[in-house]
């Protein structure tokens, strides 16, 4: 264990000071860039690693070499364009054979790979990686001739793979893909990176440039289906210290069974990945990673954010846009379909983005910050699952968790957020995320999934650590392609039972005009109050912390109505503090339930004056006898009114 947390400590030292440290490169050369969406999947796997290779010249201290970037689909070329603009280098355009003719200048050796075997694939880059070598097929590097001017290091097309090279090392018979990766894992993997490895399909150019730029371990092995490959899968992210990150997606292919999907695959890699104490930082088709790398911030990020004043009578609504966490979402789709929709900054979204940007694809971010919506705080930045990458944090264990959450904290600063949207598990919702409360600064987390609010006293929840306050809401709605009446029905009857409801669009289904319209809905009746994520969560804890202030923000609110606080700590053992608060003087009753319905302890019986209040219940029945752990009910009765909630009690 504690040599775990020294890696962890190392871990987090080591991304600080890339952060700290990364100084903005400033190109001295022209960039190259190709054109690769109509070359065949072996070309572009030979520009890829040629991409790679030279970038990573480039990281490294060579600026006058020319760096290169790689466009597989429109918005590549959008991004190109800014870059130039901001920083002001010039462009190349490349074909295939020139381009190809101009990486070789700098690599000597070659390596082959099977498009028969595809599964060679990533082993051949790992391997290529390492060893500063481009990766062709046989027919590819027939057609070029390879032979006569470079090395040929390995061919992973045979059964007798060698090691250091099919010049020098020991040949061992590989049969298939389990031996292969077994070969690799043996071999490989210790001399890659150790803070970061990949998952990425066979036949994906795009996030591959990344293998040869940072010299990253790539497998893609079955997480659902195939007990030999789970097992190897383990096996290797257990050489892994503890919040190393694994880069790509897992391969939807793996859905092989009835009731499968590519959800089914996605959670079970996830649910591995998290068992295992690593971060997943979704980015399969994030292009030219490489490139993108070698950029800092132009200049600091800042968001404005809305600070919220709770008035009492409204009913708050907040949209989060999902799958920011995923950074092929950030680069493509959230800017050509989200970005510039033309309903973006018309009504107020929190926008879920990847803290990882900071350290992959600084520029970019800054874009979006930089052309956010400042009228009225509409367009503002969270977190996106689940805060510093996408894991379950309830899967984490104990020191794993801290780690995650001192990372989503530094993180979230440099990127200027106030809040995080989490994806998780169920069943330990008041353990972490007290833990959320006592290890970030951050104002509030939003959990997707109705399904928590089993696990929790109700939808919206405020934990409380020292001098730090954190608010918490469940799901309520869910936005995909439904019609705006029924949306605006839904949250309209949530709103009825909570006074707080958190809307979640799925960005997939290219939905903003749907959530103007509920806007515009909502807009129209005055006690409704549709705002941003931190003015939300501010409005939220005000509500349940008793500090409600009027719109003029003059005074604390004279209380008009009996209010029952939450139970602080919950769960809690061996005792715990119920507050409520008495619009008048009066006699008040407070009693504990057990989950028939029945008396088990009377905690107050007698007259009162107005304001708030507050007792302590030690876990005992009216008898002074310890009760069993479980859910318990406290119910205030005063002036002919009741009111009820739920408390857990941890023996």
């Amino acid at each position: 264990m504690k040599n775990c947390e020294e890696k962890s400590k190392r871990f987090l030292i080591g991304i600080f000071l890339l952060m700290v440290f990364t100084m903005p490169i400033k190109l001295k050369a022209n960039v190259y860039y190709i054109f690769i969406d109509n070359l065949s999947v072996p070309e572009q796997m030979l520009i890829k690693s040629i991409q790679g290779i030279v970038n990573q010249k480039v990281k490294n201290g060579d600026e006058s070499l020319h760096s290169v970037y790689t466009i597989n689909r429109d918005v590549d070329l959008d991004w190109l364009v800014d870059y130039r603009s901001q920083y002001g280098f010039s462009t190349n355009l490349k074909q295939f054979s020139t381009l190809y003719s101009y990486g070789k200048q700098y690599i000597d050796n070659y390596v082959l790979w099977s498009p028969g075997n595809t599964w060679t694939l990533n082993i051949a880059c790992t391997y290529a990686a390492l060893h500063q070598a481009m990766v062709l097929t046989p027919q590819l590097a027939s057609d070029l001739n390879i032979a006569a001017e470079k090395t040929l290091l390995m061919d992973f097309t045979q059964d007798q793979w060698y090691y250091p090279d099919m010049n020098s090392g020991a040949a061992e018979t590989i049969t298939g893909k389990l031996d292969g990766y077994t070969w690799a894992m043996n071999h490989l993997l210790p001399q890659c990176d150790s803070t970061k490895i990949i998952t990425l399909k066979d036949n994906i150019p795009d996030l591959r440039d990344m293998i040869f730029f940072d010299n990253i371990f790539t497998i893609n092995l079955d997480p659902l289906n195939n007990e030999d490959e789970i097992a190897l899968l383990n096996t290797i992210l257990s050489q892994y210290p503890v919040g190393a990150t694994m880069l790509g997606w897992a391969d939807g292919s793996f859905a092989t069974e009835p009731g499968q999907d590519e959800v089914t695959v996605e959670r079970a890699f996830v649910k591995i990945l998290s068992e295992n104490n690593m971060y997943f930082v979704p980015s399969d088709y994030a292009n030219n990673l490489s490139f993108h790398g070698l950029f800092d911030f132009p200049s600091k990020l800042e968001q404005q954010e809305k600070t919220g004043k709770y008035e009492q009578g409204k009913k708050y609504v907040c949209f989060i846009a999902s799958d920011g966490d995923n950074l092929q979402y950030d680069m493509n789709y959230m800017r050509t379909k989200m970005w510039e929709n033309s309903y973006r900054g018309k009504v107020p979204v929190g926008w879920t983005i990847s803290p990882r940007l900071y350290e992959f694809a600084p520029f970019i971010a800054w874009y979006y910050y930089n052309s956010a919506a400042q009228d009225d705080f509409n367009d503002t930045f969270v977190a996106g699952p689940s805060g510093f990458s996408y894991a379950y944090p309830s899967s984490l264990d104990d020191n794993a968790l801290i780690d995650f959450l001192q990372k989503t904290d530094m993180t979230m600063k440099e990127m200027d957020m106030s809040c995080i949207v989490s994806i998780d598990i169920t069943g330990k919702e008041q353990e972490t995320y007290q833990k959320f409360a006592e290890h970030t600064s951050a104002k509030g987390v939003f959990l997707t999934e109705k399904e928590h609010n089993a696990y929790l006293p109700e939808y919206d929840y405020v934990f409380q650590s020292g001098n730090h306050d954190l608010g918490l809401i469940v799901e309520m709605v869910r936005v995909d392609d439904q019609p705006v009446s029924d949306l605006v029905n839904q949250i309209r009857l949530n709103a009825f039972f909570n006074k707080f409801v958190f809307v979640y669009f799925n960005v997939w289904f290219d939905n903003l005009d749907i959530v103007y319209g509920i806007y515009q809905d909502l807009k129209a009746d005055t006690s409704y109050r549709v705002v941003g994520p931190a003015e939300f969560m501010d409005c939220l804890m005000q509500y349940h912390l008793g500090t409600a202030i009027e719109p003029d923000n003059s005074s604390k609110l004279t209380p008009s109505d009996l209010t029952l606080h939450q139970n602080y700590p919950n769960p809690f053992n061996p005792e715990t503090v119920i507050a409520y608060t008495l619009p008048a003087a009066g006699e008040v009753e407070l009693n504990v339930l057990n989950t028939r319905g029945q008396k088990i302890k009377t905690l107050i019986n007698n007259v009162q004056s107005t304001g708030k209040h507050q007792v302590k219940w030690d876990g005992t029945d009216d008898q002074g006898r310890k009760v069993s752990s479980g859910i318990y009910f406290y119910q205030i009765k005063f002036d002919n009114k009741i009111k009820t909630k739920k408390m857990i009690l941890l023996q």
